[in-house]
C-alpha cells in the first residue's frame, strides 16, 4: 500500500462515510448483520454504541485519503477488560494490499502499550485464507477449532480461534 492508512476512532461525522462503506452486501453478509440495506440510522447507533463508554468497545475506521476503507475494533471485553477480541473488515477493493495487516499491527499496539491488555484473540471462519494470514503475520497463534459453534445463514459454521499475548 503507498499511501499510509490512518485508524480514527468513529464519531458521529462519520456517519456518512461508514453508510458508504456498510451499505453493500458483501459487507454486511461478512458482518453478520441481518439487514438488507445499512442506512444513516443504523450508522448512527454504531458509532453511538461504539462511543458509549459503559459497552468497553473500540471500535476505529481505517481511512485512507479521509475516506473509509474498513473497520477494526477490540470488543467483547472479558470481566477485568485485559482480554479483548478483534474484528475487522476491509472494503473489496483495498483486500491484499497490507490494510488488514497494517490496521491490525496499529490496533495492537494500541492495545497493549495504551490500555495495558494482556491478550487480544480473534475468531474466524476456517475458509478465511486470507485473515490467518493477516493473523499470522501480526504475530498471533492459532489456538483451537470450535467445531459448530455459532449459527449463520442457516447452518452450524466451525470457527478457529487466534490469539496473541502481551
Amino acid at each position: 500500500m503507498k499511501n499510509k492508512i490512518k485508524l480514527k476512532k468513529l464519531s458521529l461525522s462519520d456517519t456518512e462515510e461508514l453508510k458508504k462503506f456498510m451499505d453493500n452486501k458483501k459487507i454486511l453478509k461478512e458482518e453478520s448483520w441481518p439487514i438488507k440495506k445499512y442506512t444513516i440510522k443504523h450508522a448512527k447507533q454504531e458509532i453511538k454504541k461504539s462511543q458509549d463508554k459503559k459497552n468497553n468497545i473500540h471500535k476505529f475506521g481505517i481511512f485512507l485519503d479521509n475516506k473509509i476503507i474498513g473497520k477494526i475494533g477490540l470488543i467483547n471485553p472479558n470481566i477485568n477488560k485485559k482480554i479483548y477480541e478483534v474484528g475487522y473488515i476491509i472494503s473489496e477493493k483495498y483486500r491484499g494490499q497490507g490494510v488488514a495487516t497494517q490496521a491490525l499491527k496499529n490496533i495492537c499496539a494500541i492495545g497493549f502499550k495504551k490500555m495495558k491488555l494482556k491478550r487480544i484473540w480473534a475468531k474466524i471462519m476456517p475458509n478465511n485464507k486470507i485473515s490467518q494470514k493477516v493473523l499470522i503475520k501480526s504475530k498471533f497463534k492459532k489456538e483451537g477449532h470450535l467445531k459448530k459453534s455459532f449459527f449463520l445463514n442457516g447452518k452450524y459454521n466451525d470457527e478457529i480461534i487466534y490469539g496473541r499475548t502481551q
